[in-house]
């Protein structure tokens, strides 16, 4: 019988993981969980779901990303079962 979930461990830098985990949680999500939406996505999109580029400018502070103001296509999703479709 096979495990019900598989690890996966990759390195980044700590500066990344406390924003991202930060960014993660105002969404209602857990950061293992948003790593199974990107991981799903890019499998449903057989590569990213977003474009890969060069970034334009500088990265975006914490000030930056908390004064937007979430719309009806950026604000979490009510429930776990709205991101995957149960």
């Amino acid at each position: 019988m096979s495990a019900a979930t598989a690890t996966i461990s990759f390195r980044v830098k700590p500066e990344i993981k406390r924003r991202a985990d930060a960014l993660f949680a105002r969404l209602g999500l857990t950061t293992s969980a948003a790593m199974n939406v990107l991981l799903m996505q890019t499998l449903e999109h057989r590569g990213f779901a977003a474009p890969v580029a060069l970034p334009t400018g500088e990265p975006r502070t914490d000030e930056e990303e908390a004064d937007e103001t979430p719309t009806a296509e950026t604000a979490a999703p009510a429930a776990a079962a709205d991101l995957f479709g149960a």
